[in-house]
Formats: C-alpha cells, sequence, structure tokens
C-alpha cells in the first residue's frame, strides 16, 4: 500500500506541473474534453502553419480541458486563416471551418482514459485525494520511522538514565540529610541528658561539701548539715574534748 501511495503521489505530482505549466518548451497536461473519462493529451504550442493531418486542439470555457480536433486543411479569408476540422470523438465526420486563433495547442501525444486524473487534480477534492493523501500517508509515515529510529531510541534511554541518576542523587541527599539529622538529635541530646546529670552531680557534690563542712571553735570541731534555705544548722558529731560549740 506505501509502494501504491508513492505511484499515486509522483503521478499526481507529474501532472500538476504539467497542468500548472511548469514543464520545458511550453508542454502541458490537459484532458480530451470535459467529460471525467476522456482522453489524456500533450500538447504544446501550435505554430502558424501546422501540417494536415495534425491533432489540434480548441480550448473551451471549462479549465483544463481542450477538444481536439483533427486539421483537414487550411484556407485564408480576407488574409485571416482558417483550418477546415473534423473533431475527434463525434460521431458524425462532418466538417467545421474555424479561425485559426481558436487553436491555441496542437495535441503531441493522446493516451485514452486517462483524462479523469487531469479532471480529479482540477477539482479541490480530487486534488485533496490524489495529492493530499498520500502527502499526509508521507508525512505519518516518516513521524513513525523518526519515532522508531535508534538514534531517537537512544535519546530517549539516555533521558531516561539521566533521570534515574539525577532521582538517586536525590535520594542519597535526603538519606545523608536524615542520618546528619538523626546524629544532631542524639548528639544533642546525649549532651543534654550529660549535662544534665552533671549539673545534678554538681549540685549534689556541693550539697556534699556543704553537709560535710568541718568548723573549728573554741578548740572543738563540730560538722554541720544546713536544712532549706532558712540558715538553720543542726550538730552532726563534735570531738571529745569539749562539749560547747557555736554557729
Amino acid at each position: 500500500m506505501y509502494a501504491a501511495f508513492t505511484v499515486l503521489f509522483i503521478v499526481a505530482l507529474a501532472v500538476l506541473a504539467g497542468m500548472r505549466g511548469y514543464l520545458p518548451y511550453g508542454v502541458s497536461f490537459v484532458s480530451g474534453g470535459e467529460s471525467l473519462f476522456t482522453s489524456f493529451l500533450v500538447v504544446r504550442p501550435v505554430s502558424m502553419e501546422p501540417t494536415l493531418g495534425a491533432v489540434v486542439g480548441r480550448h473551451g470555457e471549462v479549465g483544463y480541458a481542450v477538444q481536439p480536433y483533427i486539421l483537414m486543411e487550411t484556407r485564408r479569408s480576407n488574409g485571416a486563416l482558417q483550418y477546415v476540422v473534423q473533431p475527434i470523438g463525434s460521431e458524425s465526420h462532418t466538417t467545421a471551418t474555424l479561425m485559426a486563433r481558436e487553436f491555441g495547442s496542437q495535441v503531441v501525444l493522446s493516451i485514452p482514459m486517462l483524462g479523469a486524473v487531469v479532471r480529479a487534480l482540477a477539482h479541490p477534492i480530487g486534488l485533496m485525494g490524489l495529492f493530499g493523501v498520500p502527502l499526509v500517508m508521507f508525512f505519518l509515515h516518516f513521524l513513525l520511522m523518526v519515532r522508531t529510529s535508534p538514534v531517537l531510541k537512544r535519546i530517549r534511554l539516555l533521558s531516561v538514565r539521566a533521570h534515574a541518576r539525577r532521582e538517586a542523587v536525590a535520594t542519597v541527599r535526603d538519606e545523608e540529610v536524615a542520618q546528619v539529622g538523626d546524629a544532631a538529635d542524639r548528639r544533642y541530646g546525649y549532651r543534654g541528658v550529660l549535662s544534665f546529670l552533671t549539673r545534678k552531680s554538681n549540685d549534689t557534690k556541693e550539697v556534699q561539701e556543704t553537709e560535710h563542712t568541718p568548723v573549728i571553735n573554741s578548740g572543738m570541731t563540730v560538722e554541720l548539715k544546713k536544712w532549706g534555705n532558712r540558715g538553720v544548722a543542726d550538730i552532726i558529731s563534735t570531738t571529745s574534748r569539749s562539749h560547747q560549740y557555736s554557729v
């Protein structure tokens, strides 16, 4: 099917170029009448005095259509060139005398039944069918080739790997941040507990030092113990040398 669309596109493009007059030497493509299934004609500009038996074309009101005639005889009337012609495709073989200026082309080649291509390309719907559809098919085929090309696959693979690598790096960074945060929590928690325990230990030491503060008074050694913040002291022990004490 792809090969058929390719052939159709090439034929339609060549015929369209001939219809528009883009071929050299004035060659153009027309249909041999106004009906759909007519002959496909290749024409060129007619000379002033074509040879007898040549097929000349008379342009009608319909675009890209030429009525072919067989040139039977040439005449001059009051200095004007006239053609005695016989129409091709007509059931009657009657001749007609027409002015030579009405014939603007000479038929070089005639292909039966292919005039439908010219008539179809002359219509917008036929132009889209014979030229636009293959063009769209080629475009879709090109997109499919690009999508399945090894280069694009490689690019997509590299893009996926780069994205996965970025996600892996972000995950590692998140884990490192979490680990640092946990370590900081543990460190600061340990320090807080250590500070609390140290403070308690210092307070206990101060109390112990306060509880066992020896006081020497009048040759007597006593040990005092504080109770609260009122400064009340109690004697813990005394020496045997004296029973008098003072605070």
